[in-house]
């Protein structure tokens, strides 16, 4: 269902995982970490701001799991999240000053009001 083009649809397969989580800590059994990791990383790189959020609380679901797995993929997530934040500038650059700039500064090119 992760690989649908409807997002309702991706959504569901969120939904469900969460309910494999539950059942699989209820059972004690943690054999589907690796795969429930890998759904929840790819709900995450997609573009829609909805399945981000579904795909958050499915990986809080993952993390309170207690699965050795699952700590380490929140890590992991939590890491690449805050590297992302920290990659984008949220403020514009500081400008650096060019040949022409300079120029413009000590009155030697004009604009094209005059």
């Amino acid at each position: 269902l992760l690989d649908s083009a409807a997002a309702v649809d991706k959504l569901a397969a969120l939904t469900m995982l969460d309910q494999v989580i539950i059942v699989d800590q209820q059972l004690g059994n943690d054999s589907w970490s690796f795969r429930v990791a890998a759904f929840i990383q790819r709900a995450l790189d997609s573009d829609d701001g909805a399945l981000h959020e579904a795909a958050s609380a499915t990986l809080a679901l993952f993390a309170r799991s207690q699965n050795a797995y699952a700590i380490e993929h929140v890590e992991f997530e939590a890491k690449r999240a805050l590297s992302w934040l920290v990659g984008k500038d949220l403020a514009p650059p500081p400008r650096r000053s060019t040949a022409s700039d300079e120029a413009v500064a000590k009155g030697g090119a004009r604009g094209a009001d005059g």
